[in-house]
Parts: structure tokens; C-alpha cells; sequence
């Protein structure tokens, strides 16, 4: 008799599941696409996908884009379309490993012919957002939303696939830098940066932008405002970062940091008010913004802003290369 119920309640289960993962409404907004749909019945070829993610370093004061291996522990839905708009299948695959991919439960099995790939990802263990008539929408800081698209021609089994991911917001890092002979900051204890308002903002599925109507001002182009609020920027020695959505934004942003001084810097929790330029009235997507933070005997002030390479972060947002030279 339990294991009749228990059956029961499996039955029932895998019946909301499939309405719930039928419920998924792809519309193919890019103009020219081919509607013809394919027989998706004959014999079918398995594919892999192996990632890199693109990065940003300088090079003497130049930024030049560099890619890295996809680090291991990251979920990613991978969106497979037949002749451009025929929508078959969005399973969630992981990085077991760092440089490809496994799937979680369904693998993509397709037949021969040409194919359209779409990635999604927020670059952490858990699954990408649901895309809801091909956007994800709101979106949020605080998210590192990574994407992909890849135009491939299945004809044999094994079929393997490059993927290159690109970030879709933008990264604002500080580096605290002790520029004297006498270190005056111990750490940075907590910090906090003004956030751009994500009004009507959208992840589009097929072109990987963040971008969309802004509710407030009702204009098609990104115009946006800084919230009153503040975001954490998650910290580690003398090193903060946070993403944020892509920032169109003439004015300047706010931010606070407590840090903690050594006796020579006067010992204890200070903090500081911040007033941050915006490099040509824009934070764009895939650019890491580095503010240098300079403390001597008499004097705290912000340095050049750079473009500089990305910055990695652990599960909970927290810089993984808190190192900062002082030269």
C-alpha cells in the first residue's frame, strides 16, 4: 500500500515538472530567421561543449582580451535551437571540471544539421535564471551574468563544441594601497557602493546585453538613475569588488569603506566617504573598473581609474587575489 502512494505522488510529480519545463516561451526576436522546422526523429548525435570565459589585462596601461579556462563548480543552461528559431531543448550542464562540461540530467542528443547554441550562467553553482520570452527579467547587482552563442554543424557523434563566455555586467574593484614607506591600513573590514537602478532592464537571450525599457523614464534607450542604496562589496585584505548592471551615468557614485589602520595609521576602524568618477560617463559590460585607493601620513586619494583584468570571486562574491602590491 506505501509503495502505491509512493508511486502515486512520483506519477503526479513528473507530470507538474513536465508542465512547469513546457511552460518555457522562446520568441526569436532577431529578424531574417529561418522558420522551417526539421524531423527531429532519426538518428541522433551527442554533443559536448568545452568553455573558456573571456577576461581583460593590461598590458602596459593597454587592456587587451584574454581568455581562461571555465573554472570548475559553475551551472550553466545550454538553449538549443534547429535552423535559427525551432526551440528543442534547455538543459543545465556543470563544470565538473574546469574547461568542460557535464550535464546535470539530460545531455544534448540532437540529430545531423546546423544548430544554435545559447549559454546562460551567473558563474556560481547554482542555476542560471529562467528565461521568460527569451529575456530574463528583473535582473540584479550583485550578479555576475555570463553568456555564450555558438553557430555549430552536428554531423557526427561526439560532436565538440568551443564555447566562449563573456560577462554581461560590469565590475567596479577597489584596491586599497598603502603609498608610503609605513603601512596604514591593515584591511579593508567593509565597504559599500552605489547601485545603478535595473528599472525595466533585461538579459536578452540571444545577444547576451543587458539592456531593455527604462520603466522611469520611458525611453527605449538605457537611461539610468543611482539609487539611494547602497550594495556590499565583498572583501579580502586590501582588495573590494561587486557587479553591477552596465552603467550609462554622467554624474559621479558614492561609496564607503571601514578599514582597519595599524598603530601608525592610528589604530583601529576608520571609515571613509568615497566620491567615484565614471570613465567617460559609462561602466560597460565585460570591463573591470579598478579604482586605486592611495593612504600616505596626511593624505587618502583616488588614482587613475583603470581598465584592468577581471577579478575572480569564490561562492560568496569575496576576491580571490586580495594580494595588492605597493609599489
Amino acid at each position: 500500500m506505501n509503495n502505491r502512494i509512493v508511486y502515486i505522488a512520483l506519477f503526479f510529480i513528473i507530470i507538474l515538472w513536465s508542465c512547469t519545463y513546457n511552460e518555457l516561451v522562446i520568441i526569436d526576436k532577431r529578424p531574417g530567421a529561418d522558420t522551417t522546422q526539421i524531423d527531429t526523429t532519426g538518428p541522433k548525435k551527442l554533443v559536448y561543449f568545452y568553455p573558456r570565459i573571456e577576461t581583460l589585462a593590461s598590458d602596459d596601461g593597454y587592456a587587451s582580451t584574454t581568455v581562461e579556462a571555465f573554472p570548475a563548480g559553475r551551472r550553466v543552461q545550454v538553449f538549443v535551437f534547429a535552423r535559427g528559431i525551432q526551440y528543442l531543448m534547455s538543459p543545465i550542464y556543470q563544470s565538473l571540471d574546469a574547461g568542460s562540461l557535464t550535464p546535470v540530467s539530460t545531455p544534448v542528443v540532437i540529430p545531423t544539421g546546423n544548430y544554435d547554441f545559447y549559454f546562460t550562467s551567473i558563474n556560481t553553482s547554482s542555476d542560471p535564471p529562467t528565461v521568460e520570452n527569451s529575456v530574463v527579467s528583473p535582473v540584479s547587482n550583485g550578479i555576475d551574468y555570463i553568456w555564450a552563442s555558438a553557430k555549430v554543424a552536428v554531423e557526427t557523434n561526439n560532436t565538440s563544441v568551443p564555447v566562449t563566455f563573456t560577462h554581461s555586467c560590469t565590475q567596479v574593484v577597489f584596491n586599497v594601497i598603502n603609498d608610503d614607506t609605513t603601512q596604514l591600513v591593515d584591511w579593508i573590514n567593509y565597504a559599500m557602493i552605489q547601485m545603478p537602478d535595473t528599472s525595466g532592464l533585461e538579459w536578452d537571450l540571444y545577444s547576451g546585453e543587458i539592456t531593455g525599457l527604462n520603466t522611469t523614464t520611458d525611453e527605449m534607450d538605457v537611461s539610468q538613475s543611482l539609487l539611494d542604496d547602497k550594495i556590499n562589496m565583498p572583501a579580502s585584505g586590501l582588495m573590494c569588488s561587486q557587479f553591477l548592471v552596465p552603467l550609462e551615468y554622467s554624474g559621479t557614485m558614492a561609496a564607503f569603506m571601514q578599514l582597519k589602520m595599524t598603530t601608525e595609521g592610528g589604530g583601529g576602524y576608520k571609515g571613509y566617504d568615497l566620491t567615484l568618477s565614471i570613465p567617460d560617463g559609462e561602466l560597460s559590460a565585460g570591463n573591470s573598473y579598478h579604482y586605486n585607493i592611495y593612504f600616505a601620513k596626511d593624505t587618502v586619494y583616488i588614482g587613475d581609474v583603470e581598465i584592468n583584468s577581471w577579478i575572480i570571486v569564490n561562492e560568496e562574491g569575496t576576491p580571490l587575489y586580495p594580494t595588492i602590491s605597493d609599489e
